[in-house]
């Protein structure tokens, strides 16, 4: 059973330890198993630097009170997707190989090794940072606050959806609402559809969650590495 912990001893955590603390939504845990065939390899070093600088006392990590579940459910579908890619990948170059051999040209990649051995690391990465975690522990405030978000189609919400992203986002908004000062204080979400404004940039968040974050120092940022700038010493993003 991971820790779990409230928004109130959360925000006194972060107060208290003055530390640098991140947010990570259900896209962040799967993007490490896809980091590979989306042709991101570089999330994969970035996330073990997350977890070292927790467990060397760096960084303060958090996860929203649904991630556990959500992470849970996908599992089977994403651990699967990305086993098949790697097989594609073997599949590929058995091709080259034997026209390779038609042709009598050297190929030097041999068949010893399978890329889909490459997926079970990924996955223990992948538990591994949901274990670094402490979750947040649902509250009916925030609950609450979330369905009335997805009612009023609010962002992160779009068309009533988005139920969980808009939950996620009410806890991170009650913790930089407690302890506005914090910084940085990041929300590390790979959902640029819902939180992003794609009119005005690949990187602009939308007005509607910039309006609500106003008066607070915290930040969401839309992809791994704007996040490790922001929470990483220079040594680690350095060694990634």
């Amino acid at each position: 059973m991971p820790t779990q912990k409230s928004i109130s001893d959360i925000a006194k955590e972060i107060a208290g330890t003055k530390l640098p603390a991140l947010v990570i939504d259900t896209c962040v845990a799967i993007d490490i198993v896809r980091c590979v065939w989306r042709e991101r390899p570089r999330i994969a070093g970035i996330a073990r630097q997350f977890i070292d600088a927790r467990q060397k006392g760096e960084l303060l990590l958090y996860a929203h009170s649904a991630l556990q579940k959500e992470a849970a459910r996908n599992r089977a579908e994403v651990e699967g997707e990305a086993q098949k890619k790697a097989r594609n990948v073997d599949q590929e170059m058995d091709q080259y190989r034997q026209a390779a051999r038609y042709l009598g040209i050297n190929y030097p990649y041999v068949i010893g090794h399978l890329h889909e051995s490459v997926i079970p690391p990924l996955m223990a990465l992948h538990d591994q940072l949901l274990s670094a975690c402490v979750h947040i522990i649902p509250e009916e405030r925030n609950i609450a606050a979330a369905f009335a978000r997805a009612s009023d189609n609010r962002r992160p919400a779009r068309k009533g959806g988005g139920a969980n992203d808009c939950l996620m986002f009410e806890e991170f908004l009650s913790i930089a609402n407690a302890i506005p000062a914090a910084d940085p204080l990041v929300l590390l979400t790979t959902n640029p559809d819902d939180f992003g404004d794609k009119s005005k940039g690949p990187a602009v968040i939308h007005q509607e969650i910039a309006d609500d974050l106003v008066g607070t120092k915290a930040q969401i940022c839309l992809n791994w590495d704007w996040a490790a700038g922001i929470v990483l010493s220079s040594n680690r993003l350095k060694s990634i």
